[in-house]
Order: structure tokens, then C-alpha cells, then sequence
């Protein structure tokens, strides 16, 4: 549970740095928001849950790798394309650049950004519904 309160802290952080237009921070906290969600989601995954302890988050290549388990878990193509298209074609190289490029990132950008964020958060919380106890 801890990570999809932190999925959640991450989310509200993202929202207020935006306001405060710091738009390459609120990238970044939207992108761990959703990571967070992910691993989250895996935890409670109906389809070979995985204990937040054997998804390993201090290796270097966990975003590739978290981005895998989750599509492994997935049934539909078009969940598995919408994923990889928002988590690794979009927001990845935008939070790449938000962390590491000296141009800053802009207002549009971010916006997207947050978008991104809402439809993969959602996507997540619709396919990966805790069991019911």
C-alpha cells in the first residue's frame, strides 16, 4: 500500500510545482508517480502478484524492467501499446530531459506531461485492482 500512497504524494507534489511553474520538478515527480503506481500495481496484480521485495528498485535498468512485468500481467494489446507508448516513448525521454538536459523544460510540456500521468495512473488502477479480501 505504501507505494500507491507514495504514487500519491508524487502526483499532489507534480500538481503544486506546476502551479509554482518549476516544470521540469513536476515532470519528474509525475513520471515517479506513475513508477510508483507500477510497482504498486504489481504488488496487487491478479496474474502473478510480485512482492514489492522481488521487484528489485535499486537496480539501474528497474524502469525497463518494471515496465516489462507490468505488460507481462496485461491482456489486451491495446493496454500494452498505450503503456509502452506513454511510460517509455513519452514520458521517460520528457523526465530524462527534465533530470539531466540544461534546457528547461516548458509549460506545454509538462501539461502533457500530467495528462500522460492521469491515463496511465488509471489505466493502472482499472487492470490491477487489489483482490478483495
Amino acid at each position: 500500500m505504501i507505494m500507491n500512497q507514495r504514487s500519491d504524494v508524487y502526483y499532489k507534489a507534480g500538481l503544486e510545482l506546476l502551479s509554482k511553474r518549476l516544470y521540469s520538478q513536476s515532470i519528474a515527480c509525475f513520471y515517479y508517480s506513475v513508477l510508483q503506481k507500477m510497482w504498486y500495481s504489481l504488488t496487487v496484480s491478479p496474474l502473478r502478484p510480485m512482492a514489492y521485495e522481488n521487484q528489485n528498485p535499486l537496480d539501474e535498468n528497474i524502469h525497463e524492467r518494471t515496465l516489462e512485468n507490468i505488460t507481462l500481467r496485461l491482456n489486451g494489446r491495446k493496454d500494452i501499446e498505450k503503456i509502452n507508448e506513454l511510460f517509455r516513448d513519452k514520458m521517460l525521454p520528457l523526465r530524462k530531459k527534465a533530470d539531466y538536459d540544461s534546457a528547461l523544460c516548458s509549460q506545454e510540456e509538462c501539461v502533457e506531461c500530467r495528462e500522460w500521468c492521469d491515463s496511465l495512473r488509471r489505466l493502472l488502477d482499472e487492470r490491477f485492482r487489489p483482490k478483495a479480501a
